[in-house]
């Protein structure tokens, strides 16, 4: 057999196939009569052979592991990085949510004179872990002052837009705190991981290439901060299509801000193609001039979970926070994976569940959306300017066994 770089790939040898390969050196030198291999492993040969085959095991391990690494399917870490680089990519570094402050700033209010300090801390009303930090000192005047906010750790943690939230930080004639209105929240992320660098990777050689609007969809999602999905509608006719104008393209998103939304649209739509959406945006060209594109933000569908699992005694004493901890990891797992236009797949929940906890022998799946409670195991299609919700309120895991 041949070992090293092949035609199929690297072929490697393992330690077995060292130590035998040193026994027949061995026995070709000094005849078959010499003592190594089975029924001599306690002989000083065997012994000396075993221990300079692991050695170069180690080697070959380390061997394999380079020729691996520069495959994108199993490099890790900072060979993957490099890897990406090579197509002009890098891998997105953990940020914190914040309010675009080009397209609304928070509004406090108050007794004028008193000074909002850098530092205070707000929230969303009735979720303490979702807290936010101003940016810098502010002023009320007028009754009112405005700030800018972001996340007090890095991730996606979304706050109702123009909404009151939670003043946590108590300053003598701070009386209101409202978060930025829509189209201003900017979603924070953690790094990016491997699997993620992986996708994106792959997906950054259809912008290059493919449909004009696969491109599109492409750079709004690789190119624009705080982007999660997004999806095109696009009527080529010169008839007006499902409220679509003739020859006219609608790019509905999920996160970002609307000004680099709308800016990446103006700097990527075809020629002689107009846009449609609920959101006008007013872009720039490259000569300076404004250019009003538009587009428009998803529906928010709420799904509804019955999990069905039956479990062996590796599961979990705690049941109670096994349950927590599968609706937690179905909802941040499934609205990371399935966005706009998806295709909600049983199957893959399944996953999200098996992954959450030890001992589940089978997993049963039932979801509907809009209300409850879910009677069938079936997919369920999202239309086109849908995007999912998982709210572990709208979720009952019933557990069976051991």
């Amino acid at each position: 057999m041949a070992f090293g770089l092949t035609a199929t790939g690297f072929e490697k040898k393992t330690v077995d196939d060292i130590a035998t390969e040193r026994q027949n050196d061995l026995k070709s030198k000094f005849g078959d009569g010499i003592l190594v291999g089975p029924g001599n492993e306690d002989s000083g040969f065997t012994n000396f052979i075993n221990v300079e085959s692991d050695r170069e095991g180690v080697t070959w391990d380390e061997l394999e592991a380079f020729f691996n690494n520069q495959d994108p399917n199993s490099a890790i870490g900072i060979s993957l990085d490099a890897l990406a680089a090579y197509t002009g990519l890098i891998r997105l570094v953990a940020a914190k949510t914040k309010n675009d402050p080009v397209v609304a700033s928070c509004v406090c209010t108050g007794t004028n004179g008193t000074i909002i300090t850098l530092g205070s801390v707000v929230s969303v009303v009735g979720t303490v872990t979702s807290r936010f930090v101003v940016l810098a000192d502010a002023t009320i005047a007028g009754g009112t002052a405005s700030v800018d906010i972001e996340g007090e750790v890095n991730g996606s943690i979304s706050y109702p837009e123009g909404v009151l939230g939670t003043i946590e930080t108590p300053i003598t004639g701070w009386d209101t705190f409202t978060f930025a209105t829509t189209g201003a929240i900017v979603l924070g992320r953690d790094t990016e991981t491997d699997e993620e660098l992986r996708i994106r990777r792959t997906n950054s050689f259809f912008i290059a290439g493919g449909s004009q609007l696969d491109a599109i969809i492409n750079k709004i999602d690789n190119e624009v901060p705080g982007v999660l999905s997004s999806f095109i509608i696009e009527n080529t006719t010169l008839l007006t299509v499902g409220g679509l104008p003739p020859k006219s393209y609608e790019t509905i998103v999920d996160g970002g801000s609307n000004l680099a939304i709308g800016q990446k649209i103006w700097d990527t739509k075809p020629g002689g193609i107009e846009t449609f959406g609920d959101i006008p945006i007013v872009a720039t060209d490259q000569q300076g001039n404004s250019q009003t594109v538009n587009f428009s933000r998803p529906d928010t569908i709420e799904f509804f979970l019955i999990i069905n699992i039956t479990v062996s005694q590796d599961f979990p004493a705690d049941q109670d926070k096994a349950t927590t901890d599968i609706k937690d990891n179905v909802k941040l797992e499934g609205e990371k994976l399935f966005g706009i236009a998806s295709e909600i797949v049983n199957h893959k929940i399944e996953g999200f569940v098996d992954d959450t906890a030890p001992g589940v022998t089978f997993i049963q799946v039932l979801q509907s959306r809009d209300s409850g409670p879910p009677t069938l195991a079936d997919n369920i299609q999202l239309g086109s300017k849908e995007k999912p919700s998982f709210l572990t309120a709208n979720m009952t895991v019933n557990i069976t066994g051991p």
